[in-house]
């Protein structure tokens, strides 16, 4: 039971790791798609007026037409980066308290079997809580690049803590 545990608090570390990866992903994505739709609005505002003669008005609706376009696309990374804002410090702390009780485990020998398998559920439930309440609806993408940056964190504090 105690590899058991040994393994959820290993996944679940790879798997906190792995989202804050994504989560500076899309932060690069939001800065790059913000800096290119802002250029090709003002690239449109500025080309319209200078080709034809458009009223001030003119330009107004076209930069306000650009703008909703960035907002849109904002949006979508938006929503995801505004769920990970929240997720991943629910997870670091349940992931602190199974740490923790790692330690009190392994420290510890005279936890029985079944004393371990109550822990283990405990952490194992919160988990699954805190995934169906954050990230069950959004679709994360499985990247190779982002997985081993994950898996080479994780592995490090593997070795700090065994």
């Amino acid at each position: 039971m105690r590899d058991k545990l040994w393994n959820l608090l290993d996944k679940m570390r790879f798997e906190y790791h792995y989202y804050q990866e994504y989560r500076q992903s899309l932060e690069r994505v939001r800065i790059g798609i913000r800096i290119f739709a802002s250029i090709a609005a003002l690239l449109l505002v500025g080309g319209l007026s200078a080709i034809i003669n458009i009223p001030a008005i003119g330009q107004l609706f076209a930069l306000a037409a650009g703008i909703l376009a960035l907002i849109y696309e904002q949006t979508m990374i938006d929503k995801k980066l505004n769920v990970f804002r929240y997720f991943i410090p629910d997870i670091n702390s349940q992931l602190n308290l199974l740490q923790e009780d790692w330690l009190k485990v392994n420290d510890v020998y005279e936890y029985s079997e079944e004393d371990i398998a109550k822990i283990f559920t405990a952490h194992f439930n919160a988990f699954n809580k805190i995934s169906e309440r954050y990230v069950d609806e959004i679709a994360i993408p499985d990247r190779g690049k982002l997985r081993n940056k994950a898996s080479k964190t994780t592995e490090m504090f593997a070795q700090r803590l065994s």
